[in-house]
């Protein structure tokens, strides 16, 4: 039976899941993790929270263009065009909707929770919405370690699966970083050459593919979500 977590653990627990930690006490929070029931509530527990604060950010809608370019991509228009990624970049629908959010989280986080270590931490972050998945998914990036935590939030369908992509800048495309579940939490260390690919500014995005994934390389199915990586 393990006994309730002190305030500290607490605190330990909550940066975790925002993936803030550093040094000795991300090793100690990973191991706590894998060992401890009561630490390993605390931060899922925390990680639910985080999704459901885009609640408290208002929407932004893309311009006509950018849905259009959607559409011609995966298939719904008969007019040949650039690909949807092309318009990522031009079309600056994201940035509203990711700073109100990404503000959001800071302060209400921020308020309750003050930091183990005022070190600057190399940390991206990226929110991933999108009209059909308005709250899909949050990225946690540790560019130091190469460690991307994952929170998702996604309706399963019966034969279809979620894809991961990352699109490095404008007339970049699209490299899968695998499938994700729809509703968990998960960190994964990325090989190098994926590690390369997430910097400051570069678009995650999420297609729905047939079981096992894309087999073109490139998304064949709607895309749901997209977010930009930031800095924490």
């Amino acid at each position: 039976m393990t006994s309730p977590l002190n305030e500290r653990n607490k605190m330990l627990a909550a940066e975790q899941a925002m993936g803030v930690l550093e040094g000795q006490l991300r090793e100690e929070a990973a191991k706590r993790y894998e060992t401890e029931i009561e630490f390993r509530h605390e931060v899922d527990e925390w990680s639910e929270r985080l999704l459901p604060l885009l609640d408290q950010v208002p929407s932004a809608s893309p311009s006509p263009a950018v849905w259009q370019n959607i559409e011609r991509a995966i298939g719904t228009s008969k007019t040949n065009s650039s690909p949807w990624w092309a318009a990522i970049f031009s079309a600056n629908f994201l940035a509203p909707s990711f700073a109100g959010a990404l503000a959001v989280l800071i302060l209400v986080v921020g308020i309750n929770y003050l930091p183990l270590t005022f070190v600057p931490q190399p940390t991206l972050i990226a929110i991933l919405s999108g009209e059909a998945a308005p709250q899909a998914m949050l990225a946690r990036f540790d560019q130091r370690s190469g460690t991307l935590t994952l929170t998702t939030n996604m309706q399963a369908a019966d034969g279809h699966e979620h894809e991961l992509w990352v699109i490095a800048g404008e007339g970049a495309k699209p490299v899968s970083m695998g499938l994700v579940a729809p509703k968990a939490t998960a960190s994964i260390t990325l090989p190098d050459d994926i590690r390369q690919l997430l910097a400051q500014g570069a678009v995650l995005a999420i297609s729905v593919e047939p079981t096992g994934g894309s087999k073109t390389g490139l998304p064949t199915g709607p895309v749901i979500a997209t977010g930009i990586l930031d800095l924490a």
